[in-house]
């Protein structure tokens, strides 16, 4: 039994879907012409990133113990933690960086201002309300779109224990004789 109150990196291969309520979701085409359709679900965010009939799905998220989908990547996440990897499936490049900082964003302007040499993005964001009545800071999530660097960013802060994670991930289609 996996504990629910532990967040997880999980990555699956295929179009996975979202387990619980989706309060916003976009979609946006990258300079490579990768597809993205991005999810704020609770806390957490689901990422679609499609190729053709290429697809990989990225949660950061609570338990996601009742998947029966193929894992490419699972780990949870704790304070502390870095997490920098590459992975290839079919024709899709993905390569991701999670940090689990010590540090509670106060808000989405402040984490924008740590994402170096970013000129044109879009973004996503919802605050939800703070579990502790005695904070000033409301939890958000936060996902930032460039599209033509074919990057991603995404920052979620837990004011109730102190941390945020922060991850920056970049896709990209590999040539053919380079896809697995």
């Amino acid at each position: 039994m996996i504990d629910e109150n532990i967040v997880w990196f999980s990555l699956f291969k295929g179009n996975i879907p979202s387990p619980v309520k989706v309060f916003e979701e976009c979609d946006w085409v990258l300079e490579s012409g990768i597809t993205l359709t991005t999810c704020i679900i609770g806390k957490s965010h689901r990422i679609c990133f499609t190729s053709g009939s290429d697809c990989l799905t990225e949660f950061i998220a609570y338990s996601l113990d009742s998947f029966s989908f193929e894992t490419v990547e699972q780990r949870s996440l704790k304070l502390g933690d870095l997490f920098d990897r590459e992975f290839i499936h079919r024709s899709l490049y993905y390569k991701v960086k999670i940090e689990v900082v010590g540090q509670v964003y106060l808000s989405f302007t402040e984490f924008l201002k740590t994402i170096p040499d970013i000129e044109s993005y879009e973004t996503m964001f919802r605050e939800f309300k703070n579990p502790l009545s005695n904070s000033d800071s409301q939890p958000f999530t936060g996902i930032v779109i460039v599209p033509n660097k074919n990057q991603v960013f995404t920052v979620h802060t837990y004011p109730e224990v102190n941390y945020s994670i922060v991850s920056a991930v970049e896709i990209n289609v590999l040539e053919p004789e380079f896809a697995s």
